[in-house]
């Protein structure tokens, strides 16, 4: 994701939120009425980038809140199957 829903959007309350190709809408066309945004979305970037790529190991998640207004908070990552 890079600034869902444009620079407007406060990008508040993702829960339980999947992102994957197969999706038929992108995470960066929400609209803040969204709110919470919970389901299935594709992502910025596919995913499928990865296929063939090693599963096991160390993986590295790098987030960044840009909003100078308040601090974002990731409680939960997890992957599927």
């Amino acid at each position: 994701m890079n600034r869902p829903g444009g620079t407007s959007n406060s990008g508040n309350n993702f829960c339980q939120t999947v992102l994957t190709d197969s999706a038929a809408t992108s995470i960066q066309n929400i609209a803040v009425a969204g709110a919470p945004w919970t389901g299935s979305f594709q992502p910025a970037s596919p995913l499928s980038a990865f296929i063939g790529e090693n599963a096991n190991g160390t993986w590295v998640l790098n987030v960044t809140d840009s909003a100078s207004i308040d601090t974002g908070t990731v409680r939960a990552v997890s992957r599927r199957r």
